[in-house]
């Protein structure tokens, strides 16, 4: 299957108190984002990566890509919006390829089985995630962090990145957010909104969690060094 990457990578960080975007964190010596960029660009069906970027960050981005040696023609820079749907709906107006797969740039520790096992499903299918299923018990709280209710976990994931597409679908139900006004926290809600294609998830993991605060970041260095020692060790 071939088909293109939209990798957001315009936030500002501000959660995790770094005073520097998050996709630049160093993990064992190496840009957040650059982990994602190369297991990409490592499948052969993956054509071009498109990293949405803050417009003052176009050089750093540059850099920290030509340092990795990365092949300029597979990855392109767009300026992102004020907001991941923006952003994400930007790189989206320069996809070509018909399937397209949205992925955090602070989410270093993706495995290549998940991505093979999206790409089997998405060949059958216009939307599908990653998610883990819920583990605590959930609580909903009013606007006094009283809690209202407990919500059953049986039926409920934490969905994940990446999320993958069918292009013209993503396309159309982007269009329709914008259009209405409509504000989602991820690509899939935006196809949910919708309301013309269903959503599929594929079973995800614990460790390919998203950089946000402080805490993760420790819990990301310490992740990378024990995979990074396992693979000294095959």
């Amino acid at each position: 299957m071939q088909y293109d990457v939209i990798l957001t990578a315009a936030g500002s960080g501000s959660r995790t108190k770094l005073g520097y975007n998050k996709v630049f964190l160093p993990i064992e010596n190496k840009p957040c984002f650059m982990y994602s960029v190369e297991l990409f660009l490592a499948d052969s069906g993956c054509g071009t990566i498109y990293i949405t970027i803050a417009a003052q960050e176009e050089q750093k981005f540059d850099t920290a890509l030509k340092a990795a040696g990365i092949e300029r023609n597979r990855v392109k820079l767009v300026y992102g919006g004020k907001t991941r749907q923006e952003s994400v709906f930007a790189a989206l107006k320069q996809v070509k390829s018909y399937k397209v797969f949205v992925h955090d740039g602070s989410r270093p520790f993706l495995k290549s089985e998940k991505l093979t096992k999206m790409k089997a499903l998405l060949a059958f299918e216009k939307a599908v995630i990653l998610g883990v299923k819920a583990t605590d018990t959930l609580k909903e709280v009013d606007a006094f962090n009283e809690v209202s209710r407990t919500i059953k976990r049986d039926h409920v994931y934490y969905a994940q990145t990446p999320q993958a597409f069918d292009r013209d679908a993503l396309y159309t139900a982007h269009e329709l957010a914008e259009n209405e006004g409509f504000m989602a926290t991820d690509d899939a809600q935006i196809i949910e909104y919708a309301g013309k294609h269903r959503v599929q998830i594929v079973e995800g993991d614990k460790y390919n969690m998203k950089i946000t605060t402080p805490d993760d970041i420790e819990i990301a260095a310490v992740y990378m060094k024990i995979l990074n020692q396992k693979k000294g060790e095959v």
